[in-house]
């Protein structure tokens, strides 16, 4: 009886083992993290463009591309983002932040939200910065830029201006 015990400890401790070291992080091993946030802003963007397609080239704030209920004469339409993302403040070790741009002027012959702006940005910023870390901004021109060491980008009228340092484009190409 003991030997059974013994083994079936000595089982559970060799699992535990086992997995403690396949999912330790393995040093020298690539940060994670940052790849996690320029999907995040890069969703933020793709959704951006498709509401613009349809709402006269106009982008809007993340709630109403969340319900997409703000937007006149847009019926049967779904949601332009996920809920999780359109709500998100901190993710992955990432900091969200959204900017706005200047509002779009009303005009009797189009229909758009109150809330429309003809320019956005989106950050990125690690919670806890390191010089290793990056600071990602993506606006409407649909690149995503870089900062180094967690710097905050810097956001003007719903546009990055650090932009010497591209990480990826999300228009299609041609537009």
């Amino acid at each position: 009886m003991k030997y059974r015990v013994a083994v079936r400890r000595a089982g559970i401790a060799v699992v535990l083992l086992y997995a403690v070291v396949l999912m330790a992080p393995h040093v020298g091993e690539p940060d994670r993290t940052e790849p996690g946030a320029i999907a995040v802003v890069r969703a933020i963007i793709g959704g951006e463009l498709a509401y613009a397609s349809l709402n006269e080239g106009y982008y809007d704030t993340l709630e109403c591309l969340d319900s997409a209920s703000c937007v006149p004469g847009i019926r049967g339409h779904g949601p332009f983002l996920e809920h999780h993302l359109a709500v998100t403040q901190e993710r992955r070790e990432y900091g969200f932040e959204f900017h706005a741009g200047p509002s779009a002027e009303p005009r009797s012959d189009r229909r758009v939200s109150h809330s429309a702006m003809t320019r956005f940005a989106v950050v990125a910023i690690p919670l806890n910065s390191t010089p290793q870390r990056h600071s990602f901004c993506g606006d409407d021109r649909g690149s995503i830029y870089f900062t180094d060491g967690g710097a905050v980008p810097r956001v003007e009228a719903g546009r990055c201006l650090d932009t010497r340092h591209s990480v990826a484009d999300v228009r299609p190409a041609g537009r």
